[in-house]
């Protein structure tokens, strides 16, 4: 048990750490945080952090509880819900649907 609380505080320790060089990089180079300058780097300019808030507020009020529906309806049927995987994890990010013939039939229902 103590050896778990001390990996756990030097976790802890090492995470702070990260967030301190984060947040001092992005100021020494002229950013509001840290999520700015990632915004930045990965080129993500045409959208900022008030965009972004409200695309996640969108898909949560609008998009979740579809999904959610979804996933009910599925289980009620008896089917397993359906997952998502990358078809090939080493050329790129097309998803695979696993149990497309379920998700078909589930489509069908609604």
């Amino acid at each position: 048990m103590a050896k778990d609380r001390c990996d756990e505080e030097t976790l802890y320790q090492g995470f702070r750490k990260l967030i301190e060089i984060r947040c001092e990089l992005a100021d020494s180079l002229g950013y509001n945080s840290y999520v700015d300058l990632g915004y930045h780097i990965q080129r993500r300019e045409e959208y900022g952090t008030k965009e972004l808030a409200d695309f996640r507020s969108n898909v949560k009020k609008y998009i979740t509880p579809v999904v959610a529906d979804i996933k009910a309806k599925g289980i009620a049927f008896g089917y397993p819900p359906a997952t998502a995987h990358l078809s090939n994890p080493f050329t790129g990010n097309t998803l695979e649907i696993v149990c497309q013939p379920v998700v078909d039939e589930l489509y069908s229902l609604l």
